[in-house]
């Protein structure tokens, strides 16, 4: 199993050593990439699609341009060429990892502040997706604080409650602090000193001041005093550590008084019954834990074997001896559920996150657990439906998953409400069946033999107190108790996803407004033709073909990917349902922002090559007509300001962009983004970039032409917003691409 050896000395042979280990595999599994998260790969899916885009209609603008007719002399390749490549650059979305990465790690700090330590980026955006979680019981949904109760069924003659307690201690590390709940329960158990209570009363009284802490170890202290003084006359010979398989605990004890020699071991009460060959007293027992199990009492068995003198080698490394064992009673004790653990499910499963318990405990007691949580599907006559471990799935030889998993366990496993009496490879096997299903899942554990279905799971979740290896093979390790970080998790996460959206919908929609405005440009607009045609002072500078100089789209791009870093703080609504990544839906939301934003700056671009015509609308306003380099940064500020405008309407998704406020630090980096571009549109020195000629617009006093350009990007704007509702609201009425976020799970029947 692996562990860690804190205190003391033994002999042990080394059997196996490093990533050979379970410790180590589960450890090592860190290592493995496991491939591409399902961010990765949807980022990946979208520069491909974009720059196979890029790529197509910019060769074919090269193409065009290298044959178009030209009354002068001819475009030469270079000039074609550099056209193509640049507006390939501005078009691809080199910092769309930059950007989700920096609003994952935004994310991540936040998560932070609420005791969720995120190992891996990517986890977020899969515990926004999450549509089922698997968690164990103790510790998670209980508060795994045990309190000793008075029922003690005692199945040996003259035993009392504190012989029990005695014997238990004899199967475990008595000379050693415990080392989990159940340790502590037995060997911090307040029956060691009857007066235990009066002293802490007056330790308080002296000590008003004292923390909890400091009371939390008086009180070890007094009581470790006394279980020392009650086990003086016992030597421990040889333990057996807990075991998840085993599930008990053994311990060989010599008692000084007589010489005895005897084994003592503690465990599952149905564990133990198949070591005592008595079948009344199984009986029994069997009643007894049904009785306690529907009141929610767990129960740990005692079991006693007769003396081993004459089977036992004293210094022997190995001995060979076969115990006969006689159950001698069991000790009960309640796990009370978390105060919020109920209304925590409650809210996991009204965000459509179904919890469903795993657990080593008895039947009953997962069912108790479950009544008292609310936990499943309530409505069902059968409620709740835990399943036991006969019926599960189990590894095969080779330590894999049945290849007939779905198909032979699905329904077994989907109709569940939880599992009870699992052992460490039912977990795994659980949440493989879940994932296989369609289902995102989680899990939740604290063990090493919880660490492979933590890995395996789409998110796996270690809880407070958690063991190494369950750290190392988790994705979110909880520094605080209970599953409300959880779901306050599933809400951050969620708000965290919709700003990605948001910012890939609008990434898209400027690369396909730029790609599709210059590459219809270059075959609808030719400034020749309209400078011969109107004869404009500046004829001579017209160009054969429409482009924006080099500097300028860089200039766009930066202004804009320096803006998109701030989404990562914005405001966002978490989704009440479980989110997932629908590339057509963003492709098509992203098509009806870049719809309106191509064409009117395809319309801006017509008014202001024709704007030396008498019946123009800039003569009809008053601007008049433009020289080519006034064209250049009228359209160089129309991209710009549309570009950032064209956020604040990706942003709030299905609705108008009103209705969601924007954080401060966007509206702040937007309002310097718009500042600075609108200020070089403005005072941009004339001449010539590029063979392309610029001239800013504050040089040709009375036009005002930045002002109309202004007002122009703000009526495009509300118009882009319109179509983006309308187009949400028909995505979302005919449930297009499963929209509405309806879960779908594969149909076992269906599964060949």
């Amino acid at each position: 199993m692996g562990g860690t050896v804190a205190r003391g000395e033994t002999h042990a042979t080394v059997v196996l050593t490093g990533k050979n280990t379970f410790f180590g595999k589960t450890a090592s599994m860190l290592g493995d990439s496991g491939g591409q998260s399902n961010l990765q790969k949807l980022l990946l899916k979208i520069i491909i699609i974009l720059c196979v885009l890029a790529f197509t209609l910019c060769i074919t603008a090269f193409i065009y341009l290298l044959k178009k007719p030209t009354k002068g002399e001819s475009i030469s390749p270079k000039e074609a060429a550099s056209f193509a490549v640049v507006v390939i650059v501005a078009s691809i979305p080199m910092a769309v990892e930059i950007v989700t990465t920096t609003t994952l790690a935004i994310g991540s700090k936040q998560l932070s502040a609420f005791g969720a330590i995120v190992s891996r980026l990517a986890a977020i955006d899969d515990l926004a997706g999450l549509n089922m979680l698997c968690s164990d019981k103790t510790g998670t949904l209980t508060k795994n604080k045990m309190t000793i109760q008075d029922d003690t069924p005692t199945y040996e003659p003259n035993l009392t409650q504190m012989d029990l307690l005695k014997q238990a201690a004899l199967a475990t590390r008595w000379e050693s602090p415990p080392k989990d709940a159940l340790d502590t329960l037995f060997l911090r158990c307040h029956l060691w000193h009857p007066k235990i209570k009066e002293e802490m009363e007056e330790f308080n009284s002296k000590n008003p001041n004292a923390t909890q802490i400091q009371r939390d170890e008086y009180y070890n202290h007094e009581v470790s005093l006394k279980l020392q003084e009650a086990m003086v006359n016992y030597e421990s010979l040889a333990f057996m550590p807990f075991d998840p398989r085993v599930k008990r605990t053994e311990g060989t004890i010599r008692d000084k008084t007589t010489g005895s020699i005897y084994k003592v071991t503690k465990g599952a009460p149905h564990i133990l019954q198949a070591l005592d060959k008595d079948e009344e007293k199984g009986h029994k027992m069997h009643e007894k834990v049904t009785s306690l199990g529907e009141d929610g009492i767990r129960a740990v068995a005692i079991a006693i074997s007769e003396p081993l003198n004459d089977q036992w080698v004293m210094g022997a490394e190995e001995q060979n001896v076969t115990p006969v064992w006689h159950i001698t009673g069991m000790l009960t004790f309640l796990d009370p559920p978390r105060d919020d653990t109920k209304e925590t499910i409650r809210r996991s499963q009204a965000y459509g996150v179904p919890v469903r318990m795993i657990t080593g405990d008895h039947i009953l007691i997962a069912k108790k657990t479950c009544k008292d949580l609310e936990m499943g599907e309530m409505n069902s006559p059968n409620w709740p439906t835990i399943q036991g471990p006969d019926h599960l799935p189990n590894l095969d030889e080779k330590g894999k998953a049945p290849a007939d998993l779905v198909k032979k366990y699905g329904d077994y496993i989907k109709n569940a409400d939880g599992f009870a009496q699992v052992f460490p490879e039912h977990k795994f096997l659980v949440v493989e069946t879940f994932r296989q299903l369609g289902y995102k899942c989680g899990m939740t554990g604290d063990g090493v033999n919880d660490a492979p279905a933590l890995k395996r799971a789409d998110v796996g979740i270690a809880v407070a107190g958690a063991t190494d290896a369950a750290r190392a093979a988790a994705d979110i390790v909880l520094t605080q108790e209970g599953l409300s970080t959880i779901v306050l998790g599933m809400e951050i996460s969620r708000m965290i996803f919709a700003r990605m959206k948001s910012f890939l919908t609008y990434r898209i929609a400027a690369t396909l407004q730029l790609l599709f405005f210059f590459f219809i440009a270059v075959f609808a607009f030719d400034p020749r033709y309209y400078a011969d045609r109107d004869a404009p002072p500046d004829e001579a500078r017209w160009p054969e073909f429409f482009s924006l100089p080099v500097i300028f789209l860089m200039i766009i791009t930066l202004i804009n990917d320096g803006t998109l870093i701030s989404i990562g703080y914005d405001h966002a609504v978490p989704s009440k349902y479980p989110e997932r990544w629908i590339l057509p839906i963003i492709f098509i939301v992203s098509s009806a922002l870049a719809i309106i934003a191509c064409l009117s700056s395809l319309l801006l671009l017509y008014f202001c090559l024709t704007s030396w015509d008498k019946g123009n609308l800039f003569q009809a306003i008053g601007i008049g007509g433009l020289e080519y380099g006034q064209i250049t940064n009228a359209i160089f500020l129309k991209v710009a300001v549309s570009d950032i405008l064209t956020l604040f309407s990706s942003r709030t998704g299905h609705q108008f962009f009103f209705q969601r406020k924007p954080h401060f630090v966007l509206v702040i980096c937007a309002a310097i983004a718009l500042i600075i571009s609108t200020t070089l549109s403005l005072v941009w020195p004339r001449g010539t970039l590029d063979h392309v000629p610029v001239c800013g617009l504050a040089y040709v006093s009375g036009q005002k032409l930045a002002l109309w350009v202004w007002i122009y990007c703000i009526v495009v704007f509300f118009i882009q917003d319109a179509l983006k509702v309308a187009t949400w609201r028909l995505l979302i009425k005919y449930n297009a691409f499963n929209v509405n976020n309806e879960v779908k799970v594969k149909d076992t029947k269906a599964i060949e």
